[in-house]
């Protein structure tokens, strides 16, 4: 209120003061959204999305992931837009500007406006590999039973990942990244960092740095593409979880 003598700030909240003297918050005046507890403007996100070759329309919403969690889901349009979170992305972008979801769409949905239906929008889909490779060793077993049960998915559900899925596909983000690998670091002794699941977030690799030299596979099987084609990675320096 006018004269209180007190400093105020923007927040970019809106709200209104009731009646009886009560702050009443009515939700962000931006497009902010706070994911795993960082602060994301879906703005910079679609302005991200957008600079990718072949993207010619772009939306980042808020969605909830099945821990009732707030994540980023993207729409994408274009003609030769990549199915799938581009490794772009994982590179030049904070881990929670992330998209946790990537839905390609012939186009976006608009209103009477010409403005983006955000009501309108499909479900979001996770692209996941044609391949559903079952796990041919025993780590790669324990890489994709820590990975179904930490992201929740049933083991008797298609929606089990495969060991040629990438991690971010099937729901992982930086927070459940952890999780996984304090798990496996307690099961295997060995340790991975973070950062090691972003550069290498298929889980048959993720497996392979984890393995002893002579468990690791070597090369990826015959049939396999896109974002599942890479190679076994080579063994990076290992990063010690904070």
């Amino acid at each position: 209120p006018a004269g209180c003598g007190d400093r105020m700030y923007r927040t970019g909240d809106r709200g209104l003061i009731t009646p009886d003297g009560s702050l009443q918050l009515l939700g962000r005046a931006d497009s902010q959204v706070k994911i795993r507890g960082t602060r994301v403007e879906l703005g910079e996100v679609e302005q991200a999305v957008l600079a990718l070759d072949g993207v010619d329309d772009a939306v980042a919403v808020a969605g909830q992931d099945h821990d009732g969690h707030t994540r980023l889901d993207v729409y994408v349009a274009g003609a030769q837009a990549p199915d799938a979170v581009p490794a772009a992305l994982v590179a030049t972008l904070p881990a929670a500007m992330i998209p946790a979801t990537w839905t390609r769409l012939d186009s976006l949905p608009r209103t009477p406006g010409g403005k983006t239906d955000r009501r309108a929008l499909p479900a979001p889909t996770s692209p996941r590999t044609t391949s559903r490779r079952e796990p041919s060793t025993d780590l790669e077993r324990l890489v994709v039973d820590t990975v179904a049960d930490v992201l929740g998915l049933d083991a008797a559900d298609t929606a089990r990942p495969s060991v040629d899925d990438n991690f971010f596909d099937v729901g992982g983000h930086s927070l459940s990244a952890t999780r996984v690998l304090t798990r496996l670091r307690l099961a295997t002794g060995r340790v991975v960092g973070v950062a090691e699941v972003f550069a290498h977030p298929r889980l048959v690799d993720l497996a392979a740095l984890f393995a002893d030299d002579g468990d690791a596979p070597e090369s990826t099987p015959a049939g396999v593409t896109g974002s599942a084609a890479t190679k076994r990675p080579q063994r990076p320096e290992r990063i010690p979880l904070s």
